[in-house]
């Protein structure tokens, strides 16, 4: 398996999903992402491969996104949530054998080769009486077999900007210096 987590510039908007949907984006809102995140969210993008479990041939890539309040990331990063949180996920469909991703002001199109699920977007949310409270997201977009880490990383850096790396053993490196 490999990893590398990065933090971010919020994003003001995320658009994901198949070209052919997005000229009529209520009438497939269940399959298509269209998301803007909290004012109050810090981002954490984390590049990974990983074996398929199901078949070992295969490699596994995602672009995977967490949205949280900063003092957060780690818990939903962790696949962990507050006790009392609901969830609302769904799926990104591609009818087209490609998908369109939109942020801000820069678009890329991805040929996938294939039709299918291509991505996933959960939502963290508590209530409060009606009012519905926004706590954490979480979009994960599934990397055609053909792209490699320097491509994930190359076009991380044109979506979302400077890639700052975050190292996992930032804390062992400090107590192992003392």
């Amino acid at each position: 398996m490999r990893e590398e987590i990065y933090q971010i510039r919020r994003p003001e908007h995320i658009l994901f999903g198949d070209p052919l949907y997005l000229d009529n984006k209520k009438r497939f809102k269940n399959v298509l992402i269209d998301y803007q995140p909290e004012k109050c969210f810090d981002v954490r993008l984390v590049l990974k491969e990983e074996p398929d479990l199901q078949d070992a041939r295969f490699i596994l890539k995602y672009m995977d996104l967490y949205f949280a309040p900063p003092q957060d990331l780690k818990i939903y990063m962790n696949n962990r949530i507050y006790q009392g949180q609901q969830s609302k996920s769904k799926g990104v469909a591609v009818d087209t054998a490609r998908y369109h991703i939109e942020v801000d002001e820069r678009e890329l199109d991805i040929r996938t080769g294939a039709d299918g699920w291509w991505g996933c977007f959960t939502e963290f949310y508590r209530m409060d009486g009606k009012r519905k409270i926004s706590d954490a997201a979480f979009l994960s977009i599934y990397v055609p077999d053909e792209a490699d880490f320097s491509w994930m990383r190359q076009n991380a850096r044109y979506l979302f900007g400077e890639l700052q790396p975050i190292n996992k053993n930032k804390k062992r490196a400090n107590r192992q210096a003392r």
